[in-house]
């Protein structure tokens, strides 16, 4: 029973690494640029193209998310397995997605825009605060853009994105006592929260580097 069982994991594992090495060349790229994309080493990579080592199954969904195609596919002897979709196309994809998404939001802004001055013009109030919308859209676009960083992109975008966040947010605020003359003592000096929290968020950015740094070698 444990010689069946040893025998089918040996399938596997030579099915897995079959497929790992046909898709990264009908992909055309290098074992480099694999392990960048998936975060880790080229030597894991080239490790488990060997069959030296299987990915887990979080490496597994990410390769097969990359290729358009799914995680039984890898399984499969090869006979019946799909070709990957090009990744140029794959990512451009993506990036469509991500730019339609983030574009969503500012007409969503421009709308509320042109609504209040109908509104506000109509009643014959001040509409000269309207313009606020879009600095609301601001820190709302970077939450978007967080969401699509940690699926799609890099782990600086999400960085980029989480500082629009915060920025986004104080300028809100800063504004909004503007507009509503709160003039306390230390006004001016809320964008402090920013720098405080640009500075943690950058230190969160390489202890995440660090850690996926540390989880890479730890299965070499």
């Amino acid at each position: 029973m444990n010689g069946v069982i040893f025998l089918k994991s040996e399938e596997i594992r030579k099915n897995i690494s079959h497929n790992l090495v046909k898709y990264r060349n009908a992909s055309g790229l290098t074992q480099s640029a694999i392990a960048q994309k998936i975060n880790y080493t080229d030597k894991s990579v080239s490790k488990w193209e060997r069959g030296d080592g299987t990915p887990d199954i979080f490496v597994l969904s990410s390769l097969a998310e990359f290729y358009g195609v799914k995680v039984d596919d890898f399984l499969s002897d090869g006979s019946e397995a799909p070709l990957p979709q090009k990744p140029l196309l794959q990512k451009k994809k993506h990036l469509l997605i991500n730019l339609l998404s983030v574009g969503l939001v500012w007409l969503v802004a421009v709308t509320l825009f042109f609504l209040l001055n109908l509104i506000l013009g109509l009643l014959h109030a001040d509409c000269s605060r309207n313009a606020v919308v879009f600095i609301f859209a601001i820190p709302v676009s970077g939450i978007v853009q967080t969401v699509f960083s940690e699926l799609w992109w890099s782990k600086l975008s999400t960085l980029i994105a989480v500082s629009i966040i915060i920025w986004g947010c104080v300028a809100c605020a800063f504004i909004m006592f503007i507009s509503f003359d709160l003039n306390f003592v230390g006004r001016d000096k809320i964008f402090l929260i920013s720098a405080v929290l640009q500075v943690l968020a950058i230190l969160w950015f390489f202890l995440r580097k660090i850690k996926q740094k540390a989880k890479a070698e730890s299965i070499e």
